[in-house]
């Protein structure tokens, strides 16, 4: 027996560690640690409007590791960013006997167990989910899918048995990571976050990396930052998708695209001076960092559809192109890219034109006069519609897919040398990791081994050691 559980402990802590750094799969129920079997009490701790933010799940004394407890003390004391006299209101509220502890993100609420969290109104929206998801043998989160966005409800956290305490700082700091890099709930703009203005930092999800990453827009190149939990460091990689994707949000703020937000934070800091911030100059940064630019759909007007994909111009060449094709427009999923290049320029061969529409209109007219079917035509009608569904968009939607793919997706990082950093006179880039900055909020007591990510092709990407949560 005892040779059995030898050969299985290895293989046991080799899959739990490969399921922190690649992500465990998402689930409809979550899962429930044998801890919770000693369970003997709950109750939550409540903000100053008496809302529960906090629930704690209490079992017998001397179960847990009281080093754990006191690593989810300093996680929640720093989300609250509690004064001394509330530090010590949650000290006492969570005590050493506390067998699992269940955080309420932003606009969420603790229900009446560990693993219910809810929204304070319902929504209006006819489709929406919940799942899990852990993200180690420790840490486990609750999410809200709502319009094909996912929010991150609610984080629950298990310490572990006395004696076993393994990993702790290196769920202190996925914590951290996971809180920074959420979605906001109500969908809000970017922008006007408390991160953002601190640090102009935010959190996306990226399908390069497959996971939700931390988006550094400081400098003219933009990176995001992802969480090694094996080693406790954070990476910066500079990342194509996530540069792009922050060229056309900005770009849609600058046309006038605003969301309303919920504004929690009552003394906001000053936000920092914005660095080169002309998107085409951020633009230009990335394809002469990268050595890669995207190319822009075209379609014939007269026909409305897609011209071949190796007459697709260039970014850098469009505005010749549309004077030299007279025939041809922009197609609607390349419009930032080209509102990138053209600025206001040439707005009418961006998108269908009236001629357009008409000719769409008199081929619909002729397609009722004649039932017959063009057998060639609708083999030319597939392949495009493949050509088009196999396009690799470079900007990619705020949500984030409920995919299970997205658990086995490979992603390559990108780094760079010094010799290429001077070269691009990019050598004083400020590479260090994100600050811990989080929401306000003040509580009062309630009543009732993996395998790293594959080396890049390049270079290996920026490593930096993570910042301690302090007195963890």
């Amino acid at each position: 027996m005892e040779l059995i559980q030898s050969l299985i402990k290895p293989v046991d802590s080799y899959i739990k560690q490969t399921g922190a750094q690649k992500g465990f799969r998402k689930t409809q129920r979550p899962h429930l640690p044998r801890i919770l079997n000693s369970e003997t009490g709950w109750h939550t701790i409540n903000s100053m409007k008496d809302h529960p933010v906090i629930g704690v799940t209490l079992g017998p004394w001397g179960k847990v590791e009281p080093r754990c407890v006191q690593l989810i003390r300093d996680v929640i004391g720093h989300i609250f960013r509690a004064q001394p006299k509330t530090l010590k209101m949650i000290y006492s509220h969570i005590p050493l006997n506390a067998i699992c502890v269940s955080v309420a993100c932003t606009n969420f609420y603790v229900g009446t167990h560990c693993h219910q969290f809810y929204q304070p109104e319902e929504s209006s929206e006819n489709h929406f989910s919940w799942s899990y998801q852990m993200h180690s043998a420790n840490v486990q989160t609750c999410h809200y899918t709502e319009a094909n966005v996912e929010y991150l409800a609610g984080i629950i956290y298990y310490p572990v048995e006395k004696g076993r305490a393994k990993c702790i700082k290196n769920d202190s700091g996925l914590i951290q990571h996971l809180w920074l890099s959420r979605e906001f709930y109500p969908m809000c703009d970017r922008t006007e976050t408390e991160l953002f203005k601190a640090s102009r930092k935010y959190g996306r999800y990226c399908s390069q990396a497959g996971r939700r990453v931390l988006v550094d827009a400081r400098h003219s190149i933009t990176q995001h930052v992802e969480y090694d939990y094996k080693n406790h460091a954070s990476i910066s990689v500079f990342c194509a998708e996530c540069e792009l994707d922050d060229a056309n949000y900005m770009m849609k703020r600058t046309m006038g695209i605003h969301t309303a937000i919920e504004n929690l934070n009552r003394n906001p800091p000053p936000a920092p001076p914005a660095p080169h911030s002309d998107p085409l100059q951020k633009l230009q940064d990335l394809i002469t960092l990268y050595g890669q630019e995207p190319s822009i759909l075209v379609f014939n007007r007269a026909t409305g559809k897609l011209l071949e994909e190796s007459r697709w111009p260039k970014m850098r060449d469009l505005e010749y192109f549309l004077v030299e094709n007279q025939e041809c427009n922009v197609h609607i999923n390349s419009a930032l890219q080209a509102h990138l290049v053209l600025r206001d320029g040439m707005k009418d061969r961006i998108g269908e034109g009236p001629g357009a529409v008409e000719e769409v209109g008199d081929d619909r007219e002729r397609e009722e006069e004649d039932p017959e079917d063009d057998p060639e035509e609708e083999v030319e009608d597939e392949e495009q519609d493949e050509t088009v569904e196999n396009l690799i968009t470079i900007y990619s939607p705020r949500g984030e897919p409920n995919d299970e793919k997205l658990w086995d997706n490979d992603f390559s990082d990108v780094g760079l040398s010094s010799t290429k950093m001077r070269e691009l006179g990019l050598s004083d880039l400020d590479l260090d990791v994100f600050e811990t900055y989080l929401p306000t909020d003040t509580m009062t007591p309630s009543t009732s081994s993996p395998e790293e990510p594959g080396p890049s092709k390049r270079h290996v990407p920026y490593r930096h050691d993570m910042e301690y949560i302090d007195n963890c």
